[in-house]
Order: structure tokens, then sequence, then C-alpha cells
């Protein structure tokens, strides 16, 4: 039989309840796989920053993928691979959605921006 060495998770639905909650019982999972010698780890569609709560309490210690895998970084955040969008096209992607009148969410490894129109409300 083959062993099983590296479990992947997604996030939201998965490790978290619906009201994004981590359990006792999902923290008892992961360490049992880690007592059991099998790697875990987390990728989700969240942006870096929205994954972070989930490091020490789930004691991660593998590289971690967040926006869908397009980046890859280790437990303490640092990137490790990235694909990114060109500053320019993201700019120009907030300035269409400005003219439409459409709030933009713009995430970045270690940013979260949120714009209502052309005024940047939000940052963290």
């Amino acid at each position: 039989m083959t062993r099983i060495a590296l479990v992947v998770s997604d996030v939201d639905g998965t490790l978290l309840t619906k009201d994004k909650t981590l359990t006792e019982g999902a923290k008892r999972a992961v360490r049992r796989l880690e007592d059991s010698g099998v790697g875990f780890t987390i990728t989700s569609s969240r942006p870096t920053l929205g994954m972070r709560f989930l490091i020490e309490p789930l004691r991660i210690t593998l590289p971690v993928g967040s926006f869908n895998g397009s980046s890859i970084v280790d437990a303490q955040l640092n990137p490790i691979e990235q694909h990114l969008i060109p500053a320019p096209a993201a700019q120009r992607s907030l300035d269409i959605l400005s003219e439409f009148g459409v709030d933009g969410w713009l995430f970045t490894v270690t940013l979260l921006l949120v714009f209502v129109g052309l005024v940047m409300v939000f940052s963290a």
C-alpha cells in the first residue's frame, strides 16, 4: 500500500465552518496527521493575508498556496513563487471598475486595498 505523505486542504468550507471558524476537531485532525508523519498544508483562493490566522493553530511549516495557487509562500508568508498581474494591468482594471461605479478590492501578498470609486477607503 502507498503511504500518504502529504495532505493539502482547501480552507473555506473544508477546514473552516460556514461562519469561518477553525474548530478544535479540525485542529486535532491536523495534529493526528502530523503525529503520524504526514505533512499538512493549505491552499485557497484567499489572499495570503487571509490565511495568516491558520498558520499557528495548525502548526503549518510547509509552503502555503494562496490566490488559487498563483502565490506560494513559506510558513512565515514570505513569497517562494508568484505569478502576479502586472501593475499597469491592475491599475487599468481598477480604472474600468471605477468608470462603471464598481468598487474594487486589490489584494497583494501583504496588502488589502479597497476602493470606492477612485478613493481608497480601507487598507490592511
